[in-house]
């Protein structure tokens, strides 16, 4: 570790110094200057390091490596070689200058950068809350499709199982058919036999014309209701179709919402970091 002393407290002392005190290979062991209001006094004081109003006094610290001459006065220089150590370095006005210009660059850089990354945190910040707010949209969206396409296939049973149910009633409505035509045949065949009965008959045929005029009526009923179930079994199979094709889309937007969603978390974890960085960033700035 080199140990450092400055002479000169002024605008420029204090930006050597403000900058030594973040760099740990270098240690202040003291700073001089006659004002003792000048900033580098009030900065050195702030850090408990040692301040001086002579010279001399400032040399004789032990194991000072370099002095840094910031005042540009050529007395102050003389002074500085008369009561130095041969070993103790000198850096004089014009290279302290350098030095200064150096430091107010890199501290005006810094400062930048610090602005810049507190930004850059801030804007992070509010990215990673809206891509919170999409993902828990998009999560919810999801949610919607997945029981929108377990609703259709539901659905889609029931309209399967309804057309199973007209078929079977298809089949009852030509076992009615076949019933009536033989109850009417069986009418007809008993009115015939009471015909040839005569007057003893004669009751006998109202009951078969009766048992006739029923077997029409429930033959006629049949061709009336064939049709209409025709129709509702035509509507079903055009129902299915379409419900099995909104099946199909849905399914569809429920797989591509889970992919937007996938997308959306890894936005939000890029989010995450750049914030992070952000602020590691400006803390190190």
């Amino acid at each position: 570790m080199q140990n450092i002393g400055i002479i000169g407290a002024g605008k420029g002392g204090a930006s050597i110094l403000q900058s030594f005190l973040k760099i740990e290979s270098f240690k202040v062991i003291g700073i001089c200057d006659v004002n003792t209001s000048a900033p580098g006094i009030s900065l050195a004081q702030s850090f408990s390091i040692p301040i001086f109003n002579d010279i001399a006094q400032l040399l004789k610290l032990p194991n000072i490596d370099v002095i840094i001459e910031a005042t540009g006065n050529e007395k102050v220089r003389q002074s500085i070689l008369d009561h130095k150590a041969a070993e103790t370095s000198l850096v004089d006005s014009h290279a302290a200058n350098m030095m200064m210009t150096l430091v107010d660059s890199r501290e005006d850089m810094i400062h930048r950068l610090h602005i810049e990354a507190e930004n850059l945190a801030e804007t992070a910040a509010k990215l990673e809350s809206i891509i919170k707010q999409m993902c828990i949209m998009v999560q919810e969206v999801t949610a919607s499709a997945m029981a929108m396409a377990q609703s259709t296939d539901e659905l889609m049973t029931s309209a399967r199982d309804a057309r199973l149910h007209l078929g079977e009633t298809s089949e009852i409505l030509d076992f009615i058919k076949n019933i009536s035509k033989k109850t009417k045949l069986l009418g007809l065949n008993a009115a015939i036999e009471a015909a040839h009965a005569g007057d003893q008959g004669r009751g006998f045929a109202l009951v078969a014309e009766e048992i006739r005029n029923l077997a029409e009526n429930s033959g006629s009923s049949v061709e009336k209701i064939v049709p209409i179930l025709m129709n509702i079994e035509n509507s079903m199979s055009v129902i299915t179709e379409g419900v099995s094709q909104v099946g199909a889309l849905t399914q569809q937007q429920a797989s591509a919402t889970q992919e937007v969603s996938s997308s959306v978390q890894e936005i939000e974890q890029m989010g995450g970091y750049l914030s992070q960085l952000g602020k590691n960033l400006a803390a190190l700035s």
